[in-house]
């Protein structure tokens, strides 16, 4: 009777050390996968996800190059963005980006683009990715992407009061998941130089003015986005409780010109 005890007992040891081996899970697989192509030339896959569905605003873009001869994920390969509008009308023009660098630890190419207009039966939107392999050789990939406006737009645009030739275009970058209490706002803003150059602005000078109109009052505590480079602003927005916010903004040059006192964007939670 003892040995079959002991028997039992070491195989039923046995079977709760035996453990189901983890799969690896994938890094990317909390972004949604915008397009897989084919870089035929250079024999590689690329795949560009995104945070989210892509939209009018400021977009992250993450590009992924697996070399097809190894099956290898490219270490820091070479990519360029160069987004295109083709319009029905045959004129063409780019938009704000930022070029990419390299994510380690996702091992991709991130960078961002915010798209100024949807397609809307105006023409369509190429997203144009320049690529190198070690050789030099190079081969540029067009993917034709469609977006809408957001229900509460992420971007406007408007002419300087003291710049009549200046077009100014403001994306708001955060808060992305906005919660009662101090949250972190955070703006960034070109100005369309040519149809193909659209550099950030530096040295603004913007206030904000958060509101409930609803509910007739705004909040305290709020901090003035400042200059953090390259065309980004970050400051602090107060939401005192959940429902539509009217955060007002003021545009001033770095010499306190006015440019716009009127702007605002809409944030619902």
């Amino acid at each position: 009777f003892i040995p079959f005890l002991a028997i039992a007992f070491l195989a039923t040891s046995c079977k709760k050390e035996e453990t189901t081996p983890t799969p690896p899970t994938d890094p990317l697989s909390e972004y949604i996968l915008i397009s897989e192509t084919q870089a035929t030339t250079l024999n590689f896959t690329v795949k560009v996800y995104a945070e989210e569905d892509l939209f009018v605003g400021y977009n992250k873009i993450l590009v992924q190059v697996k070399d097809n001869a190894t099956g290898e994920i490219l270490d820091n390969p070479e990519v360029v963005f160069n987004p295109i509008m083709e319009m029905n009308s045959g004129m063409m023009h780019a938009c704000p980006l930022e070029q990419p660098k390299y994510n380690t630890s996702l091992k991709v190419m991130e960078g961002t683009v915010t798209f100024v207009m949807p397609s809307m039966g105006m023409g369509k939107w190429m997203l144009g990715l320049k690529l190198k392999n070690n050789a030099g050789t190079e081969e540029e990939i067009k993917i034709e992407v469609d977006f809408m406006q957001k229900a509460e737009p992420q971007l406007f645009s408007f002419t300087s009061a003291h710049d009549p030739s200046q077009s100014v275009f403001v994306a708001l970058v955060n808060p992305k998941m906005p919660e009662i209490g101090i949250n972190d706002f955070e703006v960034v803003v070109y100005e369309r130089e040519t149809m193909m150059s659209w550099p950030a602005i530096e040295m603004l000078n913007i206030e904000i003015d958060p509101e409930m109109p609803t509910m007739g009052h705004g909040s305290p505590n709020n901090v003035n986005p400042t200059d953090m480079g390259e065309g980004h602003y970050l400051g602090k927005v107060n939401f005192t409780m959940s429902g539509y916010w009217k955060v007002n903004m003021k545009f001033e040059t770095a010499t306190n010109e006015m440019m716009k006192d009127d702007a605002f964007f809409d944030i619902t939670f």
